[in-house]
């Protein structure tokens, strides 16, 4: 009996706290090829970030772009990445783009979301930005 009210109590409380992950990838084609779109709900993905590639991806450029829907602050703690990032509104209208250097944090009060890059990958959030469906697509 406890250990069956235990199982039932784990597994709510993953939930809860995102465990189980609700993230989803959209592509994209742009002027250099196709392009990737990591779309970041669950909790442990949202705290981890960039963190979630290896070196190796992150060297050569190859991580996709992070977007984290229903979110006003992001941070570059515990990495040694810097980051661009692209703040938005509910239309997908850019309300701030900056670079994040390792150890800080960035906030913006009236972000719906957050759309975040490895640093040299400017381009493609450029690309991203200007087309029109894809970003209709991912703030649905």
């Amino acid at each position: 009996m406890l250990s069956l009210w235990l199982k039932k109590f784990c597994r709510r409380f993953a939930r809860r706290i995102g465990l189980f992950s609700t993230d989803h990838l959209f592509f994209f084609k742009t002027s250099r090829g196709n392009a990737r779109i990591l779309v970041l709900n669950c909790f442990w993905s949202r705290f981890l970030g960039i963190r979630l590639f290896s070196v190796s991806e992150l060297v050569t450029k190859q991580t996709p772009i992070l977007f984290f829907p229903r979110t006003r602050a992001v941070h570059q703690l515990f990495s040694k990445y810097t980051l661009v990032v692209v703040f938005i509104d509910r239309q997908g209208r850019v309300l701030r783009q900056d670079c994040l250097q390792p150890g800080r944090i960035m906030i913006q009060q009236r972000a719906w979301g957050v759309l975040e890059c490895v640093y040299g990958q400017e381009w493609l959030l450029e690309e991203l930005l200007s087309n029109e469906g894809v970003m209709q697509q991912l703030l649905n």
